[in-house]
């Protein structure tokens, strides 16, 4: 769901989503570099207790500004967390991340 009010050029905007995340491949990669300049790369399949399926809930709170009648120019700082424990252990495990989205649009 997205929100936007204001009748100027520069107005809020607020977005809330729910979106499903499916791990299909989980890998591990070690690469060594030797002190006589040899290296080696191994990269290993994992199968693990990851959950296969996650449900994600995001937080976007900022601001746009039209430029003209059609073209707009957005920045969202960001939230995201997942609902869903990644691992089935006695700890407690979520993905979380947070960030910055900046965008233009146009409407054709």
């Amino acid at each position: 769901a997205q929100r936007s009010w204001g009748g100027k050029k520069l107005h809020p905007i607020v977005s809330v989503t729910v979106s499903p995340s499916y791990l299909l491949v989980a890998s591990t990669i070690s690469s060594v570099e030797y002190a006589d300049g040899s290296s080696d790369r191994n990269s290993n399949s994992v199968r693990s207790d990851f959950q296969d399926f996650n449900l994600f809930v995001s937080v976007e709170a900022g601001c746009a500004y039209d430029v003209c009648e059609r073209m707009q120019v957005r920045l969202l700082p960001y939230g995201s967390m997942s609902l869903l424990e990644i691992i089935d252990a006695p700890i407690s495990a979520r993905l979380w991340s947070i960030g910055l989205q900046a965008g233009v649009g146009y409407c054709f």
